[in-house]
């Protein structure tokens, strides 16, 4: 995963990743999320507000690295890796902080009415929060029924 990407399908990444560790999954996972985060922390910063559109091209580093750290998050989620929580919960509250990252107006588009790719790509950005807050949530939930 550290290579440059010869073919991108995210999904089939993080499956590969995830057969690949095992029952280690959940710390690999959170391993990676570790290293996006540092990664997103360096250069979410130095984003100029129209960086979204790069997300546009499939082969893009950027699109490629956002859509890495979505699927690992979702990932985390679905193996209900609670360790994880300090790691997610430090990627959600960068990307808030971040207004080039995020924009809560961006949750209000509904797209069954259509959009524009810019719209909807901003919704993914708008998303990732609402991932990381489903996988805290879960967190606590599991918690408070030990």
């Amino acid at each position: 995963m550290d290579k440059p990407a010869t073919f991108y399908d995210g999904e089939k990444l993080i499956k590969l990743l995830v057969a690949a560790s095992g029952k280690d999954s959940g710390p690999q996972l959170d391993a990676r999320l570790q290293q996006d985060v540092i990664f997103w922390k360096a250069v979410g910063p130095t984003l100029n507000p129209d960086w979204s559109g790069q997300l546009i091209t499939v082969g893009d580093p950027l699109f490629m690295k956002f859509n890495e750290t979505k699927l690992i998050v979702q990932e985390l989620t679905r193996e209900r890796y609670a360790p994880a929580n300090p790691t997610v919960v430090e990627l959600r509250n960068f990307w808030v902080s971040q207004p080039q990252l995020y924009d809560a107006k961006w949750g209000d588009h509904d797209f069954s009415r259509g959009g524009s790719v810019l719209q909807m790509i901003r919704g993914e950005l708008y998303e990732l929060v609402k991932d990381c807050d489903e996988f805290t949530k879960q967190v606590r939930v599991e918690n408070n029924a030990r």
